[in-house]
């Protein structure tokens, strides 16, 4: 029986004028039918999307 683990990521706030960064992270567990993605934004907003399939 295998397991899912998440990732947690940690974003950090860019105090300077540079484009805004979007960090995706997609991974995929095809034995649980697990689907979990991470938006990452520089400017301190962070997404955790989490899709399980049957």
């Amino acid at each position: 029986m295998k397991r899912g683990e998440g990732a947690l990521q940690h974003c950090y706030i860019n105090h300077t004028w540079q484009p805004v960064q979007v960090h995706l992270q997609v991974r995929f567990s095809p034995y649980i039918g697990l689907m979990n993605i991470d938006l990452c934004f520089d400017n301190s907003s962070s997404y955790n999307l989490l899709l399980v399939y049957v």
